[in-house]
């Protein structure tokens, strides 16, 4: 208790101030901050985010681009990985994030059942059926993901990979699978407004926006108003479903805007460039592959040359074997029941050798040693040091993916782990930094499906109690958020 006996508890109110102010400091948050909160946290689960950046981490290494589109589809926020390979930029070299390009182009297949689901509010009765045409005349032999397909070549002769496959044998705006081709396109334009200055009821400046179509009436100019006309950005789209159907060319709904900055607008598409200093996008695959393709190498020739070691080989002299017995014979009594068969007076047929005897081999070599495993030792320890540089560059040491010697002790092991971290460490940097920007481009998204409504969002908490919230729109549009993200264990001792 903190009142006994008319004295204060000294200690029960500092205990309770100090839950007070780590309240207040960490834990508080207004309506606003709750709304977003818990909006961010249903999406999360509702898109699976987590397999989609694991995903897009994955074209990171493989690429060096990580790139992803925030859009809305009948009124509902919707992430979606891009593939680097299809999806181009405008931009100058020297960037190493596409959020402020100014144009986006991405090319990608869908099935036309998830075109209908995605554009069914766009889409004419025509359009419709003409997609429907498209679909009955697909080949089933091609239509499905496991059908046996030949290798494709080229005029070359060289093999086409899978997405130039797709382009190549695609008829109609349709790819070998049935997939609809769709070309999505995203560009920054210019939009003209214009600051209002007008006077009040009470003779009060006030200032508002105003767009082009707006005009001065002789009356209000008189009355001392004007306007100040000037250019601000703004984004457009359009999408292109096979060969000629053309849906959404217009200003995009979600601009992305900015209250400090009425001109900043997104495209939404929100990407990481790895390893641009030198201007030139380079992954982690690529800085691998000279290694890759020195270690095939010499791999090639530890094998040919293992290929060619077959041991010691020793000679048979025909002279050895009995009157009317051939090699095979010979062979078998030598292989099975370990004995070598010989006739020691056998007498040579012809030559110098005639009426001699036989099998005189004292002097001469009984064996040929063919073995060459001291060249493919060689070439193994080539390999093992291709490996350990790998290993070097990369920073996935072997302790990293939990390979640890017997004699390997714990300050070693934690510092093999702390030097490979320091090497990788970049790369989740720039993951995280990119995933916290995409949870904003999200929750925009979210703010505007929001604004003339709301929605309801069931939680299990940790006591396994279900919690109904109602995030309203008009209070989620009240404000602009900012996501920060920390993984600091100073900050998770601190909060702890």
């Amino acid at each position: 208790a903190m009142f006994e006996m008319g004295q204060i508890d000294e200690e029960g109110v500092q205990g309770e101030l100090a839950k007070l102010q780590k309240y207040v400091n960490y834990e508080w948050q207004d309506i606003r901050e709750l709304s977003a909160t818990r909006i961010l946290n249903y999406y999360d689960k509702y898109l699976d985010t987590r397999s989609l950046f694991n995903k897009g981490f994955e074209d990171a290494m493989v690429y060096g681009e990580e790139i992803y589109c925030v859009d809305e589809f009948n009124n509902e926020p919707s992430i979606r990985k891009c593939d680097p390979r299809t999806t181009w930029y405008l931009a100058t070299s020297s960037i190493t994030t596409i959020d402020d390009v100014d144009a986006v182009i991405e090319e990608y297949y869908l099935p036309i059942g998830k075109v209908i689901d995605q554009y069914y509010d766009e889409l004419s009765s025509e359009e419709i059926d003409e997609l429907e045409e498209k679909r009955n005349s697909i080949n089933l032999n091609y239509s499905f993901p496991n059908a046996q397909m030949t290798p494709f070549m080229s005029s070359e002769g060289l093999t086409v990979d899978s997405i130039d496959l797709a382009r190549l044998t695609s008829v109609g705006g349709l790819d070998y699978r049935g997939g609809i081709r769709i070309c999505h396109v995203r560009w920054k334009s210019l939009r003209k407004i214009g600051t209002l200055t007008f006077f009040d009821e009470e003779g009060n400046e006030q200032k508002t926006k105003v767009d082009e179509t707006f005009k001065l009436t002789e009356e209000e100019k008189d009355l001392g108003w004007s306007i100040k006309w000037f250019w601000i950005n703004e984004s457009w789209e359009g999408t292109k479903i096979g060969e000629n159907i053309y849906l959404k060319i217009k200003p995009r709904g979600i601009q992305f805007r900015k209250k400090d900055n009425i001109s900043y607008c997104s495209l939404g598409y929100f990407g990481n460039l790895y390893n641009t200093t030198s201007n030139k996008v380079q992954s982690l695959v690529d800085i691998m592959k000279p290694y890759q393709y020195l270690y095939v190498t010499i791999w090639h020739r530890a094998m040919e040359t293992l290929r060619k070691s077959i041991g010691k080989v020793g000679f048979i002299d025909e002279a050895w074997i009995p009157d009317g017995w051939n090699i095979d014979m010979w062979l078998h009594y030598a292989t099975n029941m370990g004995w070598a068969v010989r006739n020691s007076f056998s007498e040579g047929k012809k030559g110098v050798a005639k009426g001699k005897l036989a099998g005189n081999l004292a002097n001469q070599p009984h064996q040929l040693d063919l073995n060459q495993l001291g060249d493919v030792n060689q070439y193994l320890e080539l390999l093992q040091f291709i490996d350990n540089e790998l290993d070097y560059i990369t920073g996935i040491s072997k302790q990293r993916i939990g390979v640890m010697q017997q004699e390997t002790g714990l300050g070693v092991y934690q510092m093999a782990q702390q030097a490979t971290s320091n090497i990788t460490e970049p790369f989740f940097k720039q993951h995280d930094s990119l995933k916290l920007r995409v949870y904003e481009g999200l929750l925009e998204t979210a703010k505007y499906c929001l604004r003339n409504g709301s929605i309801k969002i069931s939680d299990i908490l940790d006591d396994m109690s279900v919690a109904v919230y109602t995030v309203e729109g008009n209070i989620l549009n009240e404000a602009e958020y900012g996501i920060v993200m920390s993984d600091s264990q100073n900050e998770i001792e601190t909060l702890s």
